[in-house]
């Protein structure tokens, strides 16, 4: 479904409490399904106890060594083993580094893309993982903890009838922004700390462009989230990282009791400035005003709760949580 004319603002709010439990997802206002997607998931792990952290390095002396890329690399990343892993079932090659030569690095550390590898994947990992560490996955499960977890959700240029020129972001006071564009064109914009929790809004075609790699023009807004205080096992009870934002979208009317030509004024300066620029050129008045206009209008198909609500369903299909129970 297109809609011509749309500009879209991006609204990043306060977080509030909400419920992530939902027996059946509905489908979005215009009929599109919006999935998460686990795009990617970095897992550390330290042994509860010497004995069992001397059969994982056991284990792994005996297996790690007859793989290719798992041998001497230490001396360039701190690990005694390094390397990904090449699998069969899937294109995507997680990073294993195990027995960390530096007290203060974690003994274990694993970083995947889950929606890239599949359900097949993801077992093939598995079974790799169980010639280390005595159940796999599932040891993981029990001990391990999220230092970085990327949600993402992709939208379709054709599809929403919007590009990445069309979007506006209007963030929560103290938060960084960072734009990149080529020839005039957006292509990323980022919200957040690069060393703490972000937003990114990007151009995911042009970056599969640079892989040798063609998809439709496609946006993608992922929620990037830095030590979480999540062991693996929580996955499924992770709080919606999406509910703090709301998709506007700017239409022609102007708020009531103002005058049209300001309207279309504040709109032109928003093409120029971005809608934070615009804003901050009103009086404190108007600021508000506008500002509170703006926060009730809410793009159809945008529903961070309905989104959310596959989210136990995209776990289920990849069966990364029941691999080895």
């Amino acid at each position: 479904m297109v809609r011509q004319g749309v500009r879209v603002i991006l609204v990043i709010k306060k977080k509030k409490t909400q419920s992530n439990q939902t027996k059946n997802p509905p489908k979005n206002d215009i009929g599109t399904l919006i999935q998460p997607k686990l795009d990617r998931i970095t897992l550390l792990m330290d042994p509860p106890n010497e004995q069992e952290k001397s059969q994982i390095i056991s284990a792994a002396f005996n297996y790690l060594p007859s793989l290719e890329g798992f041998t001497n690399t230490s001396k360039k990343n701190g690990y005694k083993f390094s390397g990904k892993l090449k699998l069969e079932a899937s294109k995507s090659q997680p990073l294993l580094q195990l027995i960390a030569q530096d007290r203060s690095k974690p003994f274990f550390r694993l970083e995947m893309n889950p929606a890239k590898l599949g359900q097949s994947g993801l077992i093939e990992l598995h079974s790799t993982l169980i010639s280390i560490m005595d159940g796999g996955l599932n040891y993981l499960k029990i001990h391990g903890r999220i230092s970085r977890l990327d949600i993402a959700i992709d939208l379709l240029e054709d599809e929403f009838g919007i590009t990445m020129n069309d979007f506006q972001f209007l963030p929560v006071e103290g938060l960084t922004r960072r734009d990149f564009s080529v020839k005039g064109d957006m292509e990323t914009v980022y919200l957040g700390h690069p060393k703490g929790n972000q937003w990114r809004i990007y151009r995911k075609d042009k970056e599969q462009q640079k892989k040798k790699r063609k998809i439709p023009p496609t946006i993608r807004i992922e929620r990037v989230l830095k030590n979480p205080n999540l062991k693996f096992v929580d996955l499924p009870a992770l709080e919606n990282p999406f509910s703090t934002s709301r998709i506007l979208a700017l239409i022609p009317s102007a708020p009531p009791n103002e005058k049209i030509w300001q309207w279309l004024i504040f709109q032109d300066c928003v093409k120029v400035r971005g809608i934070t620029g615009a804003l901050q050129l009103l009086p404190a008045s108007r600021r508000k005003i506008y500002r509170g206009y703006l926060n009730k209008w809410n793009a159809d198909w945008w529903n961070p709760n309905d989104i959310w609500a596959h989210w136990p369903s995209v776990l289920a299909q990849l069966a990364i949580l029941e691999l080895g129970s």
